[in-house]
């Protein structure tokens, strides 16, 4: 783990080394935060590749499941319900989905009712006037009765032309054999819609994510959880990213000085001419 006033302080040394001019915080803020981003960028495609990667990332990859769940209004395929995916996620790394053909245990919460468990999960809107797209809120009891069989499916994320594509072709569309099955999850904004198949109840949805990076706050002396020796890499990055910057900076501030002996060149050549 990095703490954000340490790569401060060793950056604001670097540039003292450097320059007489020290950037005000919250201008090596925001170099630090494009350095970790590009180191960040830089380290993606590892993640699957090498130990290095998977090391990098071991922080940010976790886990998730949930058994509340919204009914759309107009739900896109025969059979589906809303998720959350949580806050922060930037990628779904491996997801899955219990499915059974029983009618299971559950309550049903209307969508209004200030109890009702998708204020916590985010389903609802701000007002109770506002269109919620949804009917209401499903929460899967976590214990079901023995004759309701349970089957891990898998998720796979499609677009919508994919699903206008496959919706009825039946080698491709959702199902549930035995003990396997197969779901879908399209993306719409904020909200995401697990479809299933026709006649099936969905128990539980579960997902292993990449979360996002943290943000460095100086002024909170955040942490970033990655290993603490790429701390040079994100200094070098950060050096990069400032004098390049400073650059930018003196050259605009050299061309007015520039412009003006132009001018004055050029009035004292008009008198000599006169003369």
């Amino acid at each position: 783990m990095i703490q954000s006033l340490d790569l401060y302080h060793i950056l604001i040394s670097k540039l003292n080394l450097e320059t007489s001019r020290i950037p005000i915080s919250s201008q090596i803020e925001t170099w630090l935060n494009e350095a970790v981003h590009l180191l960040w960028l830089r380290m993606y495609p590892k993640l699957d590749r090498d130990e290095e990667g998977r090391k990098f990332f071991s922080y940010y990859i976790r886990s998730y499941e949930t058994n509340i769940f919204a009914s759309p209004i107009v739900p896109l395929g025969d059979n589906s319900v809303y998720i959350n995916i949580p806050v922060g996620c930037i990628k779904v790394l491996q997801e899955s989905c219990i499915l059974t053909k029983q009618s299971p245990n559950k309550e049903i919460h209307d969508i209004h009712a200030p109890e009702a468990p998708g204020y916590e999960d985010g389903f609802l809107p701000p007002e109770p006037s506002e269109d919620p797209n949804y009917k209401n809120v499903i929460v899967i009891d976590n214990e079901q009765p023995s004759e309701v069989e349970q089957v891990v499916a898998k998720v796979k994320p499609i677009t919508y032309d994919e699903y206008n594509i496959n919706k009825n072709n039946p080698f491709k569309k959702p199902y549930l054999w035995n003990d396997d099955g197969l779901a879908w999850r399209i993306d719409n904004g904020s909200r995401h819609e697990i479809i299933f198949p026709k006649d099936t109840f969905i128990l539980k949805y579960k997902c292993i994510y990449l979360n996002e990076i943290e943000k460095i706050d100086l002024l909170n002396n955040s942490v970033i959880n990655i290993p603490a020796e790429y701390s040079g890499i994100i200094i070098n990055l950060a050096l990069e990213f400032a004098f390049g910057r400073r650059n930018v900076e003196e050259q605009s501030e050299e061309q007015p000085k520039e412009k003006q002996v132009q001018q004055e060149e050029q009035v004292k050549n008009e008198k000599q001419t006169e003369e």
